[in-house]
């Protein structure tokens, strides 16, 4: 006998009967169906812990409008996870700005096309699976690490095999998230969710990256930055080239290492000023060439120097890439350093200090200690 495999539940909420019964009609043979015609019942049920796939939400209803129950329902750990549809009867860009503000995932307008609607309601269904799976996975590999941290804490020799264990999982963990978060890719198509989805993508694969070239070094906590930047450049070019747009990068790094902790902010530094200074114009000079150094200054100081050749910029994009600059200026004090900037010329220097901070070398016992 065929095992019949559980319907997804979709939560709807809509004050009109009538459009209650379209999605009815138009959903009920693929999912399992729970509809209110009152914010108060929906909540009421979303709270009882029933388990819920998706919920597609009226904006316009009369007591408590969508906005109000979106709001209860992502500071409720319950449903905070649980994907929201919101159903509008007109595209009012503020109200559709409300709705992404308040965690809603998508919306959808009146009158219904089905299949518009089944398509969107099937690809959100489909994220939150693939998000389950990704958690459940997340899990079992968490509950692993803990299982062989126990069995490596007891001798002093075993320290050093526990460090190399976690920095292979924290490695194997990092290329499974890239994999996912690439494949969820897919399946996105609003772009400005698309293009947070590629940059959250990119930094978890810098993050990736330094634990690779960690593993290649006597000191763990210590990584080559040549060879990083070396490494960095192509995914700079994979993230941000659009269609035939070339990008030239004339670079020169110093051989230095610099500690992981520090690595890292730096390489996403470095990449929120190049994606700042690319999202300003939807076209662009074809080749578009830089320029980045990263040296060793006197006083144990270090420099990254990053700028576009031969590309000016206009006082009006001055001014916006100005606002988008906020997290490379957020990274730049986390590494105790100034990011100085001439936005007209599109070039960027960071200078820092690397802060003192601990190492890891393999343990090797005193053979003369008694």
């Amino acid at each position: 006998m065929k095992r019949q495999i559980p319907k997804q539940t979709i939560l709807a909420v809509d004050d009109e009967n009538h459009n209650l019964d379209i999605l009815k009609r138009f959903l009920i043979k693929e999912y399992n169906l729970l509809t209110f015609n009152s914010g108060e019942n929906a909540l009421k049920t979303a709270f009882s812990g029933e388990p819920i796939d998706l919920i597609l939400l009226d904006i316009m209803m009369p007591r408590i409008d969508g906005f109000e129950i979106a709001k209860q329902l992502k500071t409720n750990k319950l449903t905070r996870d649980i994907p929201i549809i919101f159903l509008t009867g007109q595209l009012d860009p503020e109200n559709i700005r409300k709705g992404f503000e308040l965690g809603c995932q998508d919306y959808i307008t009146k009158p219904y096309h089905l299949l518009e609607l089944k398509a969107r309601v099937a690809t959100h269904i489909k994220i939150k699976k693939q998000q389950q799976e990704l958690e459940y996975i997340n899990h079992q590999l968490e509950q692993m690490v803990a299982e062989r941290t126990k069995k490596l804490r007891s001798t002093l020799d075993e320290k050093e095999l526990l460090i190399l264990e976690l920095t292979h999982r924290v490695k194997n963990m990092l290329q499974m998230s890239i994999s996912l978060l690439q494949l969820r890719l897919k399946n996105i198509e609003h772009p400005e969710t698309k293009i947070a989805m590629r940059d959250f993508l990119c930094a978890i694969q810098i993050i990736a990256l330094t634990h690779n070239l960690a593993q290649n070094e006597k000191d763990l906590m210590k990584i080559p930055m040549k060879e990083f930047y070396n490494q960095l450049i192509p995914l700079i070019r994979q993230r941000y080239a659009r269609n035939n747009q070339m990008l030239r990068i004339k670079s020169d790094f110093d051989s230095v290492f610099l500690h992981i902790n520090t690595v890292i902010p730096l390489g996403l530094l470095t990449i929120e000023v190049i994606s700042s200074v690319l999202g300003l114009r939807p076209a662009l000079p074809n080749p578009l060439e830089f320029e980045m150094y990263f040296k060793k200054g006197q006083n144990s100081d270090y420099l990254l120097e990053i700028k576009l050749s031969e590309f000016e910029i206009t006082d009006a994009e001055a001014e916006v890439l100005s606002s988008k600059l906020t997290l490379a200026h957020l990274l730049a004090s986390q590494l105790k350093g100034k990011l100085d900037q001439d936005l007209s010329k599109a070039s960027f220097c960071l200078t820092f200090q690397e802060p003192q901070l601990k190492t890891y070398t393999p343990y090797v016992q005193d053979t003369e200690t008694k």
